[in-house]
């Protein structure tokens, strides 16, 4: 069986300030065995290591110097101490005399890791994906002066900083510029000694003025009062249209298309004329014309107006004359 020969280097770049100390007797002392290199060949020949530090641990440059094509191992160990270390990555490369490769390697570091690397000449075969152990090679194994690479110390977790909430708004001031702690804080003071309780307005109020009520600190007019069943109102139907009857027919669409707070006033006919004027106000008003009877005649149509006024004119929806009218308003006519 052939025999292995190891070239390693042990390297050691601390995130603090420790000085690491040099390999132990054990390994320095650790034997190689010289058949296993070819005549004129040292150990460690053709070998360039990467920097002392995390970026370079991973890289080293090989030139073949054995004078024969020859596979190079790079191993990359997790040393927990000595003897017990572990594969973390490997990568091999086949160079022919005088050929030179740089072979480069990454693993995820654990925290507080310590972890050396080595280079291994023609190691003997094993299935695709299978990592040699450390007793496959430690028969040969072979430390130059060096250091471990050490890995980060474990912390604590990071602390979250707290949250500051952001400071509150200033408090409102008085803008009356006749009051004499104007930009100070409310409320407004006058030279009268009073206390203005509208710092909105020009001059002192010690009471709400009428006809304005005091709505977040400043006296402002009040708010029209609008029921649910004031008007304008409004319509987006169609023009002209058909209903079954002049009943509760009328009322259901004044409802749904309109307002459901709506009454009828009265409904009465009015035959005989093509426009009706207007009897007073409402707030809607159905004109049904007469349609012509007979086959292919045309229908009895409908119009809807709203926001009707006393003494304006509303003609017949059809060519006839108007049959029908019907009044809505709110509960008293407005």
């Amino acid at each position: 069986m052939r025999k292995l020969t190891l070239v390693s280097i042990l390297l050691a770049a601390a995130c603090s300030s420790r000085t690491p100390a040099g390999p132990s007797a054990d390994l320095a002392t650790s034997s190689i065995d010289v058949n296993a290199l070819p005549p004129g060949v040292t150990s460690g020949s053709g070998i360039v290591w990467g920097d002392q530090n995390k970026a370079g641990f991973g890289s080293v440059t090989i030139t073949n110097t054995t004078g024969k094509t020859a596979t190079f191992w790079f191993i990359a160990w997790k040393a927990n101490d000595l003897v017990n270390q572990v594969n973390v990555a490997q990568i091999d490369r086949t160079l022919g005399p005088g050929q030179t490769a740089t072979l480069t390697l990454a693993f995820a570091e654990q925290c507080d890791g310590r972890y050396q690397r080595d280079v291994y000449l023609d190691l003997p075969a094993k299935p695709a994906g299978t990592k040699y152990g450390f007793s496959d090679v430690g028969n040969y194994f072979y430390a130059s002066p060096g250091f471990f690479y050490f890995a980060t110390k474990c912390g604590a977790p990071p602390v979250t900083p707290p949250v500051i909430p952001p400071p509150p708004p200033p408090p409102p001031t008085c803008q009356d510029r006749t009051a004499i702690n104007f930009g100070g804080l409310l409320p407004c003071i006058f030279g009268e000694g009073g206390i203005d309780v509208c710092p909105n307005l020009l001059g002192l109020q010690t009471t709400v003025p009428n006809g304005l009520v005091l709505v977040n600190g400043d006296c402002v007019e009040p708010p029209p009062i609008i029921t649910a069943c004031s008007g304008p109102f409004t319509y987006s139907g169609p023009s002209t249209f058909e209903l079954p009857n002049a009943g509760i027919a009328e009322v259901n669409y004044v409802h749904a298309n309109v307002s459901p707070l709506l009454v009828e006033q009265n409904g009465s006919a009015f035959a005989g004329q093509n426009t009706w004027i207007a009897d007073g106000n409402y707030a809607v008003v159905l004109v049904q014309g007469n349609g012509t009877n007979g086959r292919g005649g045309t229908p009895d149509l409908y119009t809807l107006y709203v926001n009707v006024v006393a003494g304006a004119s509303y003609p017949s929806p059809t060519a006839g004359t108007i049959k029908h009218i019907s009044r809505f308003n709110c509960v008293s006519p407005q």
